[in-house]
């Protein structure tokens, strides 16, 4: 024993997540362990000005959509996503929007705030899934407040949840996952959140895209796990 608390497991990733005194962190490190600290996460948004009026599509944006219509037309079946499962690990869906509604089959807050996406972040997220594969179910799973932050444990803690769906053939296990969100890059390829991701996408092939987050051109602003 090493004097842990607030414990908590991710058995397909091998993590356990604990706070530890700095004794604690050495007795682990002596038994071969390999002890890492757990970055920030926020969501990868800049917040806009709200518009005012209502939108205008162009020419260009309606032979645009109709393009996406027609690629479909193309396939046989035509693709919209019907029996696929997205997860989207963030702030949280609004399932009462109109786009959304019926859409949210599986929930789970692994947050202290309220389920809804008070940021107003993944909803948006959401309702660009939809728009391309209408008739895909989603996984709705609250990592950040409602300041659109958090930390990697929530994050890693919600990969294990999909990869636990995936395991057991749920019907609710996910073809993909959405992180819009990052932490900042320690370029260490065995930090907890790089280990997960690589759980879920290179163990179960479940396809995960990853935002490179608001701070470039810059190098090194490219958020973990996207870099």
């Amino acid at each position: 024993a090493v004097g842990g608390t607030a414990i908590r497991e991710a058995p397909r990733t091998g993590i356990i997540f604990a706070e530890l005194s700095d004794v604690g962190v050495i007795k682990l490190k002596a038994l071969g362990c390999l002890v890492a600290s757990i970055q920030n996460t926020k969501a990868a948004v800049t917040i806009p000005t709200p518009l005012v009026g209502e939108a205008i599509y162009t020419p260009q944006a309606l032979i645009y959509a109709a393009g996406i219509e027609e690629v479909r037309g193309l396939l046989r079946p035509p693709l919209y996503g019907e029996g696929m499962a997205i997860a989207v690990i963030g702030t949280g869906i609004r399932s009462t929007h109109e786009q959304i509604s019926g859409h949210v089959v599986y929930s789970k807050n692994f947050t202290s705030s309220k389920m809804e996406d008070t940021f107003d972040h993944d909803s948006g997220v959401a309702s660009i899934i939809l728009s391309v594969a209408p008739l895909c179910n989603l996984l709705d799973f609250k990592v950040l407040d409602e300041n659109g932050e958090g930390t990697e444990e929530e994050v890693i803690l919600a990969l294990e949840e999909c990869m636990r769906l995936y395991d057991e053939g749920s019907p609710y296990r996910p073809c993909a996952i959405n992180l819009s969100l990052g932490a900042p890059d320690t370029g260490d390829p065995s930090s907890p959140l790089r280990v997960a991701c690589r759980a879920a996408a290179l163990e179960r092939g479940i396809w995960i895209g990853a935002s490179a987050g608001n701070g470039g051109p810059i190098q090194g602003t490219i958020t973990s796990p996207a870099c």
